[in-house]
Parts: structure tokens; C-alpha cells; sequence
């Protein structure tokens, strides 16, 4: 079975202080059992991946503006290479004639 990534890196960074606010209560402040739930927060975020995310369709990686971005660009990167590769042919002095 394999998680596809649903956790952006903003997202991973509020999870993780999140994660790590809940757990240092079981040990500093009220000292409850409590904060050992910040283990969820902390675990998605290192893993990458929340199954409520995927239940409710949610999908805040970045994966995908990474995807649209370069199908977006593509085009536009190889007609310019192509551009550039025509101009320094023919900008190429010819070495058959003496």
C-alpha cells in the first residue's frame, strides 16, 4: 500500500510546533496525559501523510502547483531552446568551402 503525500510544508510546520506544544504539556505545565494526542500532529507532518486528509479530499502538498508549473513552462523552455539552437546554426560559417 502506498501514501501518496498530502501534507504541504507550511502545513508540516504548523503540525509539527503543534505536535511537539501538545507533548511538552505531559512533561512542563499541566503535566497531563493528555498531551501525548500531539503525537498525531507530529507523526503526519514527519511522515507526510494524513488519512483524514484523504477522507475529506484534502491536499495541501505541493506536488501539484510543482506539476502545473512545469507542464506550464515546458513548452515555452523548448521553443526557446529550439530558437537558440537554429540561431547558432546559422550564425556557423560553413567549412566546405576553400
Amino acid at each position: 500500500m502506498t501514501f501518496k503525500g498530502n501534507v504541504g510544508k507550511d502545513d508540516r510546520i504548523v503540525r509539527t510546533v503543534i505536535g511537539v506544544g501538545f507533548i511538552s504539556m505531559v512533561f512542563i505545565g499541566p503535566e497531563t496525559a493528555w498531551g501525548w494526542f500531539g503525537l498525531v500532529p507530529l507523526l503526519t507532518a514527519v511522515v507526510g501523510f494524513c488519512p483524514l486528509y484523504t477522507k475529506l479530499g484534502f491536499d495541501t502538498s505541493d506536488k501539484k502547483a510543482e506539476t502545473d508549473q512545469v507542464e506550464h513552462n515546458g513548452p515555452e523552455v523548448t521553443a526557446q531552446a529550439q530558437q537558440t539552437n537554429s540561431r547558432e546554426e546559422t550564425d556557423m560559417p560553413s567549412s566546405g568551402a576553400a
